[in-house]
């Protein structure tokens, strides 16, 4: 069985992820994580990016031992939709292919879930049994950005503004799980919801 879960920043994705890999023994991947392995400098974005943003931009976009670093990314897409752009046509189509390669190998009694912000976006929901998205109210994600990541309330809120619209989420996927709550909360609804989804 292939879940992907998908929600906006803040919601609490990676506490439902935590749920599918201790709870359930799942082959998990987060789209972040392998994101940040292809940007490392034996990664296969690497080359692309550094030709892209350092070669021909001029960028100072590299530490001292040649990696990426990817604050300094982080504030110069964030700032400026064409370059996030750039940086996504890097980047998505290599974790994509992981994704699909992953879920065209799940065996029938093997769970495989992934994890990503841009599931519709990048059309994985076609490597997918379900589409679980996790929802939160906004104060709350904005209090888990300030609180997790050292956000201030105004980078929290252009963070959210480059993603896709909750609620289009929500109504895209299969199962919705709200998440203002506590974990033991969030994992006992999805635990709930996987013995439905067994049936």
């Amino acid at each position: 069985m292939v879940i992907g879960v998908t929600g906006g920043v803040g919601v609490g994705k990676s506490q439902l992820m935590e749920f599918f890999k201790k709870e359930c023994q799942a082959d998990v991947l987060l789209a972040d994580d392998a994101a940040k392995e292809v940007m490392e400098p034996e990664g296969e974005a690497y080359p692309a990016l550094v030709e892209e943003f350092v070669k021909k931009e001029g960028l100072s976009l590299l530490t001292p031992s040649g990696g990426i670093d990817r604050k300094a990314l982080a504030r110069v897409v964030l700032s400026h939709r064409e370059r996030l752009e750039r940086l996504n046509a890097i980047v998505h189509p290599i974790v994509i292919s992981q994704i699909r390669k992953k879920a065209e190998s799940t065996g029938k009694e093997e769970l495989f879930v992934f994890e990503t912000a841009l599931l519709f976006e990048a059309d994985c929901g076609k490597y997918c049994d379900e589409i679980w998205c996790v929802t939160a109210d906004l104060d709350t994600r904005i209090k888990r950005l300030m609180e997790n990541r050292g956000y201030t309330r105004e980078k929290a809120l252009a963070f959210m503004k480059n993603q896709k619209d909750p609620e289009e989420l929500a109504t895209r996927s299969d199962v919705v799980l709200e998440n203002n709550g506590t974990v033991p909360e969030l994992w006992e609804k999805a635990r709930k919801q996987l013995k439905r989804t067994k049936k």
